[in-house]
């Protein structure tokens, strides 16, 4: 795990440290996948992100069913 502080510009952006980018094989001109969950944001590979939509809409229907808001 690498954890880096950086900051955030008056547009909105942020810059993902080089180490970090290799580590999670994110190259220039790449797409990747932003979450939000409450006040924490992932940032995935877009290669990773079918692996990631699967896993996060099996927990929706998990919660949906406990909710009955699904049968």
């Amino acid at each position: 795990m690498i954890i880096k502080t950086v900051k955030v510009s008056d547009k909105g952006q942020i810059a993902i440290p080089k180490d970090i980018r290799r580590a999670a094989k994110i190259k220039k001109k790449d797409t990747v996948l932003i979450i939000q969950e409450g006040d924490k944001i992932l940032i995935e590979n877009a290669i990773n992100a079918g692996r990631v939509m699967k896993s996060t809409f099996k927990t929706v229907k998990v919660e949906a069913k406990k909710t009955k808001l699904l049968s």
